[in-house]
């Protein structure tokens, strides 16, 4: 969350300036089957002529099928708008198989991942949180134990357009303004999508979000209910990783979280609050612009030393991820610097001369005044209908439990007074475990956990309990 939104407030000017993004250059696709092409693997045209078998068999990863004996690991664009050249990537990882006690294979639910940003690539969820093939802090590939790839055939999407290796030649009208133009692409993304591995028609669908991710998911999942014959997938429910479904500004209080921890002395917690408050006071006038700068030099990291944010000042942390590590892990620079190799693009079909952009100006300049929309009757119709898992980090500097917390206890769901008058459990992994995986509280379809020991990024954290959560969350076991 950190960078993105530093980016976020400081590159409406350059937005304003019309500095133009460095384009990508469509090409044909070579007619031969190669892997590892120069040139970004297009999709679309394929599907539209019918001929899937190339497009599959072009679109697989031989550095997860060949290296790492990861079998079926697919990537490339497919096109949603050709009059922009308009192109969400994506990564689809399908899941490892189990055979049924009959000897057959068993279909893996579909798992829809979204990052946060917003931008941000969802091939950070796959190499740094949870995919099969995890990255480490010395920039080495190895095969992850505990992986979502175990329980779903997972599609990682680089959304908002713009995000990512996404991308879109309008600058202008290209790039989404509300969530619910990003839920937009995405089921026109996901009609193609079927199209493309057609033994996922009317598959079991969830979809998931992390940090700003969560409001996509979230948009996502009340078109999917709005529109049910959108997509030839059965959807049956939406998770929200340390996110937010109400105004930016709510979750944002964490002055007393910081005080508590002793991050804060006396005076330095009174400057932080009085900011805290001057925010609100500022969106609360409607002028979100204004917010969203003040916001920047409160919250968050960064990257420019010279004008640390006050979070920085106060508390000397460079890391806005956890509340006990000051210092960004290793592996999120490997990271970085893996995404900007030529061979990694080529390996994932985005083509050598597409650029990367962790942090994408145009997606934060359009979506700036969306986010401080409360999506509490989106948030409520969903609740009504569908399984929904919101979890927070324990050690989560971004987003304030407590406000989290209090959105949800303050809405009016089909089971709001049961949520209120529960009392949340202490879950263990395994039953001989010494330390709990964290907190639940489970009443009718909703979900709410609280994991231990885990800050911003809590499948990094604590890769067991994030596996562990979503498979009772699926399995219906948290009852």
């Amino acid at each position: 969350m950190a960078r993105c939104c530093a980016v976020f407030a400081l590159l409406c000017c350059v937005f304003q300036l019309g500095h133009a993004r460095p384009r990508v250059t469509r090409e044909d696709v070579p007619d031969t089957t190669c892997n590892d092409s120069d040139e970004p693997l297009f999709l679309t045209r394929y599907i539209e002529n019918g001929d899937t078998e190339s497009a599959r068999a072009k679109s697989v990863v031989t550095l997860f099928t060949v290296d790492y004996e990861i079998p079926d690991v697919h990537s490339g664009y497919i096109t949603i708008n050709k009059t922009a050249d308009t192109n969400l990537f994506f990564l689809l990882a399908k899941g490892e198989r189990q055979d049924t006690s009959d000897n057959t294979t068993s279909p893996k639910p579909l798992l829809l991942w979204l990052q946060g940003g917003p931008g941000q690539t969802s091939l950070f969820g796959q190499f740094v949180e949870h995919g099969p093939l995890g990255l480490d802090g010395n920039g080495a590939f190895y095969r992850r134990n505990h992986t979502l790839w175990k329980l779903f055939d997972v599609v990682y999407l680089d959304q908002p357009v713009g995000g990512g290796y996404s991308f879109t030649k309008d600058l202008e009208n290209g790039f989404a303004k509300t969530v619910e133009d990003a839920s937009r692409d995405i089921t026109k993304f996901l009609r193609q999508f079927v199209n493309l591995f057609p033994e996922y028609n009317g598959r079991d669908l969830y979809v998931a979000g992390e940090s700003y991710g969560s409001r996509v998911a979230l948009a996502t999942a009340y078109r999917l209910h709005q529109e049910p014959s959108s997509v030839n997938l059965t959807f049956k429910g939406v998770v929200s990783g340390v996110g937010f479904w109400s105004s930016i500004d709510q979750p944002l209080h964490v002055s007393n979280y910081f005080k508590a921890l002793g991050l804060l002395d006396d005076n330095g917690y009174k400057e932080f609050s009085q900011r805290v408050d001057n925010i609100s006071a500022l969106v609360g006038e409607g002028r979100h612009d204004e917010a969203f700068l003040l916001m920047f030099h409160t919250f968050w990291s960064s990257s420019n030393k010279s004008d640390p944010t006050l979070f920085q000042k106060l508390t000397g942390y460079e890391f806005d991820g956890h509340v006990l590590e000051p210092k960004e892990p290793p592996v999120f620079t490997r990271f970085k610097e893996l995404t900007a190799k030529t061979e990694f693009k080529k390996a994932v079909h985005v083509g050598k001369e597409t650029p990367f952009r962790p942090y994408n100006t145009y997606i934060n300049a359009n979506l700036l005044r969306d986010t401080f929309r409360d999506l509490a009757d989106m948030t409520v119709e969903v609740l009504n209908h569908y399984k929904v898992l919101v979890y927070v980090g324990q050690l989560d500097p971004t987003f304030a439990l407590d406000r989290t917390e209090a959105f949800f206890r303050n809405l009016s769901w089909t089971g709001a007074e049961d949520f209120k008058a529960a009392h949340h459990k202490i879950w263990y992994i395994h039953e001989d475990d010494a330390n709990s995986a964290g907190y639940v509280t489970h009443v009718h379809n909703f979900t709410y956990v609280t994991l231990a020991r885990v800050g911003h990024y809590p499948a990094f954290d604590q890769p067991e309990a994030v596996s562990d959560m979503f498979y009772r969350y699926v399995n219906d076991q948290f009852d």
